[in-house]
């Protein structure tokens, strides 16, 4: 019995030495990552202008056109940085790959339309470079009935084809081609897709 008692004393004595080891272990890497601070702390301090006063975030309070031609800090906010710009979104530029799978994907969806439907579109795209398009405006051109006009535009959309529909005064419906597909593609080149597809 007494050497199991002096058995668990070992035991226990020699897990609190090797968790006396890991506490002296930590407090001498805590002692060093406050050795470390200090010296950024040091190094920040120095580079702050010395005969100036300093916010609660420890930059400088005197008037910007002393240290430079413009201003680092806006003056109605009380510090906040200004030498970059935080509202705009960065946005990368589309890639080759990306434009080229956006065509295959319009070729597609150009030549899944009907000659009406083409019609249609084509009609939108050119009225719409000299005035404001609506259902009547296509009607009158192409010599069919609105409803007609609104069946196609609605049969576009479901293939995709990139129609917006602008309402206004809850009345008139103004009817768009994206901005987008302009920049992208001509209506030349959406012709030539279609080409195949007519003959």
């Amino acid at each position: 019995m007494e050497e199991a008692k002096e058995g668990l004393v070992k035991e226990g004595s020699i897990a609190e030495n090797s968790l006396q080891t890991e506490n002296n272990s930590l407090k001498q890497e805590i002692a060093s990552l406050r050795q470390e601070l200090l010296e950024i702390k040091s190094i920040i301090s120095s580079q702050i202008p010395t005969n100036s006063q300093t916010n609660v975030f420890g930059f400088p309070t005197d008037s910007p056109s002393k240290t430079s031609s413009f201003p680092l800090f806006s003056t109605g906010n009380e510090g906040v940085p200004t030498d970059r710009q935080t509202g705009i979104q960065q946005t990368e530029l589309p890639s080759l790959e990306m434009i080229n799978s956006l065509r295959a994907d319009l070729k597609i969806k150009f030549r899944s339309l009907t000659r009406q439907e083409f019609k249609v579109f084509c009609a939108i795209y050119i009225l719409e470079q000299q005035q404001p398009v609506d259902y009547r405006a296509i009607a009158g051109k192409l010599r069919l009935s609105e409803s007609s006009i609104r069946d196609y535009i609605m049969k576009m959309e479901k293939k995709g084809i990139p129609i917006s529909k602008e309402k206004i005064n809850n009345k008139k419906i103004l009817l768009h081609v994206h901005s987008e597909l302009r920049e992208l593609i001509s209506l030349e080149a959406i012709m030539k897709v279609r080409e195949p597809v007519f003959r």
